[in-house]
């Protein structure tokens, strides 16, 4: 046989082991080989026929096999077992179970990441959620993230829809103290109120009046006296 020449090998893009890229490596291998004429070395059910004598073949094989193995990266070729008696279908043959192995892996550890978002999210929830968390984790399988969280705003606005408006004006009123603890008076530097309420009941300088408050203060409680004794 002369010298064969295998065209088309351009066509065959480089695999460094991307998953997503594996499909597109393997096809292309495929066409290039039917392209040929050397579909039985890649396809189990094309038959080689008598146009070339066994030694033919099994030197065209080997060619074929160096070629797609140029067109994988270092690391690819370390991970599959070979040798000069391993056939390109055999070869191939190896190349899907690995595929196949490592899509599988990738499924499982996103179904872990995933019920591991799901159980951190569920965490972050206060005691007041405790039942209904309780009720979530003992099901037979974790609700997935997406799921768990329409499943938990939903449950958030039942809860607020359910709150009574006296809850409601306790919360404010806890919150306006809250805010008032946080006011410092320019003044006598106490926390709690301002400056213009520092002499006033309540202020930070009550028992240091200047003379001038008590005055205004007095003038201030006259007028209140006068204006109670107009009304009645």
């Amino acid at each position: 046989m002369d010298s064969f020449r295998i065209s088309g090998i351009n066509m065959i893009p480089k695999f460094d082991g991307k998953v997503e890229q594996y499909r597109k490596w393997r096809n292309a291998i495929e066409d290039v080989a039917l392209a040929n004429g050397l579909g039985c070395l890649v396809v189990n059910e094309i038959s080689r026929g008598t146009k070339y004598s066994e030694a033919d073949w099994a030197a065209i094989d080997l060619q074929l096999k160096g070629v797609i193995k140029l067109s994988i990266s270092d690391e690819v070729r370390y991970s599959v077992e070979d040798d000069y008696t391993v056939s390109t279908t055999r070869f191939l043959n190896k190349m899907d179970d690995r595929f196949a192995a490592i899509v599988s892996n990738l499924k499982s550890i996103k179904f872990d990441m995933d019920e591991l978002y799901s159980l951190v999210y569920l965490r972050m929830f206060n005691d007041q959620y405790e039942i209904f968390r309780q009720v979530l984790l003992a099901s037979e399988t974790t609700p997935s993230l997406d799921n768990l969280v329409k499943r938990m705003l939903s449950k958030e606005t039942e809860m607020v829809s359910s709150t009574g408006v006296d809850d409601v004006a306790f919360r404010a009123e806890i919150n306006k103290e809250r805010q008032r603890s946080k006011i410092r008076c320019s003044n006598c530097k106490k926390l709690g109120h301002t400056i213009d309420s520092c002499y006033f009941d309540g202020g930070g300088n009550v028992d240091k009046r200047p003379s001038w408050f008590k005055n205004y203060a007095q003038r201030d409680s006259n007028h209140d006296t006068a204006k109670r004794h107009v009304i009645s």
